[in-house]
């Protein structure tokens, strides 16, 4: 949606707005798409293997057998 919103701003037919405004916003809103992709690729990237972990550790819980039993 950034990028698309900073294509936008880029163009030279948005004659309402004055050409240092444009390209404010449409740098702002390439920057700030980089930014929220950020952590999701840092997470993709570096960050996977303990997820990958913890997902190992679910699935053996997630097949255990439960047992009730009461104190009495």
């Amino acid at each position: 949606m950034c990028l698309l919103l900073s294509s936008v701003f880029d163009e030279d037919e948005l004659y309402s707005f004055p050409g240092l405004i444009r390209r404010f916003l449409s740098e702002g809103f390439l920057i700030a798409g980089w930014v929220s992709l950020w952590c999701p690729i840092e997470l993709l990237l570096y960050q996977w293997s303990p997820y990958q972990h913890q997902k190992q550790i679910y699935e053996l819980i997630k097949d255990m057998e439960l047992r009730v039993a009461s104190e009495n």
